[in-house]
């Protein structure tokens, strides 16, 4: 749902409009588990922004920090190896 062009939307309405706990609760792991393939989604990504601009799980600035960071580490141009 998260990445599907018309649920992206509702999931973006819940995150703005639902508590912290309740995001955190109900898709905060799978969000955390999947957030790199998350975010490089068309659609996914207007998710994810929308959490970070809500702070709606918690730690997830943090994690999707660490995320972009190892990725960047890893990234062909730095080491010549393909993800």
């Amino acid at each position: 749902m998260i990445c599907d062009q018309y649920g992206c939307h509702v999931m973006q309405r819940l995150v703005e409009n639902t508590s912290v706990d309740i995001i955190d609760a109900e898709i905060g792991q799978i969000v955390k588990d999947n957030l790199m393939d998350i975010a490089r989604h068309n659609y996914g990504n207007r998710v994810v922004q929308r959490i970070l601009e809500y702070e709606k799980l918690h730690n997830i600035s943090d994690i999707y920090v660490r995320r972009c960071f190892m990725a960047v580490q890893h990234s062909p141009q730095n080491n010549n190896t393909k993800l």
